[in-house]
C-alpha cells in the first residue's frame, strides 16, 4: 500500500484505494461487489488497522481474498469468481477455495446446485470446504470411502443389481 502520512502513529495517512473500490477522494469510497466494513480494531503487524477497509464478504460462487501469505493485504482484496465446473461452499471465509465440482453433482455460477440424480444427499463439510455424498436414492448404493473426504466428495451411487 502506499502510505502517506502517519500511518501507525495518531495521525492520519493516505492509503491506495482498495481494489475493487472507486476513492472519489477523501474517505468517500463506494464498492461494487463484496460487502466491505471500515476496521476498527486495533491494529497490528501484518493486519489491518483502523479505518481501513476490509472485504468480509463476497457474493455466492465467489472466493474472499483479503490475505496474502499470511497477512492482510489491503490493495489485493477482490471477490473472484469461480470458474465454469467449480463451486465455493462459504464465499465469507478467506481460507476456502473453488472447488473442482463432485463427479455426480451439478454446478453453476459457483454454486453446487444439487445431485445429478434425483434425491441424492450432499452436505456441507466446512472443516473441509467441500461438498461430500451422504446417501443415495432408493435403488443405488452409496460407494467409496466415506472417511477420505476427496474420495466422498467424488463418490457416485451406483444401481443396485
Amino acid at each position: 500500500a502506499t502510505r502517506v502520512g502517519d500511518f501507525w502513529g495518531a495521525g492520519p495517512a493516505c492509503l491506495n484505494c482498495p481494489a475493487g473500490g472507486t476513492c472519489q477522494g477523501g474517505d468517500n469510497v463506494s464498492f461494487a461487489l463484496g460487502t466491505w466494513e471500515v476496521f476498527v480494531g486495533s491494529g497490528s503487524a501484518g493486519g489491518p488497522v483502523p479505518g481501513m477497509y476490509v472485504l468480509k464478504a463476497c457474493p455466492a460462487g465467489h472466493k474472499l481474498v483479503n490475505m496474502l501469505g499470511g497477512g492482510f493485504a489491503h490493495d489485493q482484496q477482490a471477490c473472484i469468481s469461480c470458474d465454469d465446473g467449480e463451486y465455493i461452499i462459504d464465499s465469507t471465509m478467506g481460507n476456502i477455495s473453488c472447488q473442482d465440482c463432485p463427479i455426480g453433482a451439478h454446478c453453476s455460477g459457483g454454486l453446487l446446485l444439487g445431485g445429478l440424480l434425483e434425491g441424492s444427499v450432499w452436505e456441507a463439510n466446512l472443516g473441509l470446504g467441500v461438498f461430500v455424498l451422504k446417501s443415495c436414492p432408493p435403488g443405488y448404493q452409496l460407494v467409496g470411502d466415506l472417511s477420505s473426504a476427496s474420495v466422498a466428495s467424488a463418490a457416485v451411487g451406483s444401481a443396485a443389481q
